[in-house]
Formats: structure tokens, C-alpha cells, sequence
């Protein structure tokens, strides 16, 4: 509330919940020549196409799904390290204009599309570069653990339905170091805070989260991994190095 007429400043873009909130706690404030109480005045509204932001946290769940599928390819089907350093941003990058396209046609993102194809971009690059380096290293079941991490861990905290000020702060905090936590802010940030830029406001920190997770994840992939031996060949150099009896 400010100035000699109490008004009510809200940002949709950033919290619907919150949002809605405060306009009324707003309008149930008397406030003199209103009766309908302080005036709203929104500086980021929500796309006129998603007013509660139902459909900007559902433009978020494809960075898990494409996320994984990524890791989990460049893993399995380039076993070279060149390869895969070359598949994961290639394919991030596809994917992530794809989604970003089709969010604005279909009115859940208003910003700048470079903006957003660049958040959306760098959140799948981050968890498939995770992928990736956690299988190059355990194998196959790696993809279990980083979807462990990246969704049942990651996506309650994450802050896109709830705002991560609602959560504990260790929460909200922990949300915001993982994946889709950066993720998200990054590009909210794009889309309602800065449409013209490339990065939005805000948002310097969860880009230093996403690379973070990226050279973690390539650094994994670095790491050789003993090759498993069949049990038949097993058993074969056992009993190719027990002592032979003389008599």
C-alpha cells in the first residue's frame, strides 16, 4: 500500500495465488472515495490466455519428460563422449524451441521467444547433462536415480504451482538449486519480467544453478566405468586361476 490512495501493487506473472491474495486483502482495506477498496495495480499480469498459470506449470513438465528421454539416448546410443557432447545441446535446443513455439501459439508464454528458448533450452540441457553422467557412470539404472532427484525430489519443491516462499525456507531454498526450480524462475523470468531480453529479471542465479548442473553432469561422463564381465567368462578366469594339483 503507498501514497495518499492505498493501492494494492500485485505481479500475477510471478504468483497467480499470491496475486489473488493480496487484491483481497486489498479490497477488504476501507480506503477513502473507493468503496470497492485499494486500487489493483498489476505489473506483470499473467498471459490473458492462462490467468491462474495452470498452463506455464505444465510447459515445465517437458523439461523432466525430454530431459530424461535426452540423457538416457545420448547415454545408450553414443557411447563416445564426443558424441554425447554434441547430442545433448543440439537436441536441447530443438526441443526447446518446439515447446517455447508451441506455449506462445497457444497463449501460456507472452515473452520474447529467444528469452524463453533459452531457459527452456539450458533446464533440459541441465537435467539431460545429469542423466547422461550418472548412466555413463552406474549404467541404465542411473536414470532412475536422476529422475529421483529431478521429480519426486525436485518438482514439489520447485516452486512453479507454489510459490517457494510459501515452502520452509531449507525447502524453498534446496528447490531453487535443483533443476526444475531454476528451471522455472528462469523462465518466468523471460516471460513476465523481461519479454525484450534474453535473460529476465531475477534470473542470474538460477542460470548459475543450470550450468552448475550441466558441467557436473558432463564431468561425470568423464569418469570410465569398469565394463561388467558375464558370469560364464567370470567363472572361466576363476578356475583359470586356481592352483593346479600335481601328483
Amino acid at each position: 500500500m503507498m501514497g495518499p490512495v492505498s493501492q494494492t501493487v500485485i505481479a500475477t506473472g510471478a504468483a497467480p495465488t499470491v496475486a489473488t491474495m493480496l487484491t483481497e486483502i486489498g479490497k477488504a482495506m476501507p480506503t477513502a472515495g473507493s468503496p470497492d477498496g485499494a486500487a489493483v495495480i498489476d505489473v506483470a499480469p499473467a498471459a490473458a490466455d492462462d490467468p491462474r498459470g495452470a498452463g506455464f506449470g505444465s510447459v515445465v513438465l517437458p523439461v523432466f519428460i525430454t530431459g530424461i528421454a535426452l540423457g538416457m539416448a545420448a547415454a545408450l546410443v553414443g557411447r563416445r563422449r564426443r558424441v554425447m557432447a554434441a547430442v545433448l545441446p543440439i537436441g536441447a535446443a530443438v526441443v526447446g524451441a518446439t515447446v517455447v513455439g508451441v506455449a506462445m501459439w497457444s497463449g501460456v508464454l507472452v515473452g520474447g521467444f529467444w528469452g524463453q528458448w533459452l531457459a527452456m533450452s539450458t533446464g533440459i540441457l541441465a537435467i539431460g547433462a545429469l542423466v547422461t553422467g550418472v548412466v555413463s557412470v552406474i549404467g541404465p539404472p542411473g536414470a532412475g536415480v536422476a529422475a529421483l532427484v529431478v521429480m519426486i525430489v525436485g518438482m514439489p519443491l520447485a516452486g512453479i504451482a507454489v510459490p517457494s516462499e510459501f515452502l520452509p525456507p531449507f525447502w524453498g531454498g534446496l528447490g531453487q538449486l535443483l533443476p526444475l526450480g531454476a528451471t522455472g524462475t528462469a523462465l518466468r523470468s523471460a516471460a513476465f519480467f523481461n519479454p525484450s531480453g534474453l535473460i529476465g529479471a531475477g534470473a542470474g542465479m538460477a542460470y548459475l544453478v543450470l550450468i552448475g548442473w550441466i558441467v557436473f553432469g558432463y564431468a561425470l561422463t568423464l569418469i570410465k566405468r569398469k565394463p561388467a564381465v558375464a558370469p560364464a567368462v567370470a567363472a572361466r578366469e576363476d578356475l583359470a586361476e586356481e592352483p593346479v594339483a600335481v601328483s
